[in-house]
């Protein structure tokens, strides 16, 4: 073979090589992911955060991921306190594009139970470290009644705890 063909076949295997090994980490594995929610900034008119979210709280909960454009995912939170104790979900709408960085949409989120859900618009810039762990920013817009609004921004650590039969 000569030198030019061999160059040739040479690049054409490494940048064949290259999306597989760039996109090795592009994507999380449906499954249910162990998430660690820090709040870094709510506000809101009258208290409108008081049961929502706080500055500076930190949450352990469980992040359900169905896959790429599913719908279905959600987050639950738990906490213990004097009254008992509570779940908190919030429910998110169609999830994103394989290897998206960027997601939005609209959801719910409250007390489960026997209390409403309240709508929410949120925004979430995703991080991927590999097929089973990534982070998310996210804005979050919650209407708790109808002109109030609490507006929180999270940080979130998601590793991969359990795939999905």
């Amino acid at each position: 073979m000569n030198r030019k063909l061999l160059s040739i076949l040479a690049i054409a295997g490494l940048a064949l090589s290259l999306p597989a090994a760039a996109g090795a980490a592009s994507l999380p594995a449906p499954g249910f992911y162990t998430a660690a929610v820090f709040v870094v900034e709510a506000s809101g008119p009258e208290n409108s955060c008081q049961f929502v979210a706080q500055t500076g709280q930190s949450y352990n909960g469980v992040f359900y991921y169905p896959g790429p454009r599913k719908l279905g995912a959600n987050l639950r939170v738990v906490s213990a306190t004097d009254d008992g104790p509570n779940v908190y979900v919030h429910e998110y709408s169609r999830t994103g594009n394989p290897g998206i960085i960027h997601w939005s949409g609209f959801g719910l989120e409250g007390f489960e139970g026997n209390t409403p859900l309240m709508p929410t618009s949120f925004k979430a810039t995703i991080r991927y470290l590999d097929e089973s762990s990534f982070t998310m920013t996210m804005t979050v817009d919650v209407t708790v009644a109808e002109d109030k609004v609490c507006s929180y921004g999270a940080n979130i650590a998601l590793a991969r705890s359990a795939p999905v039969n």
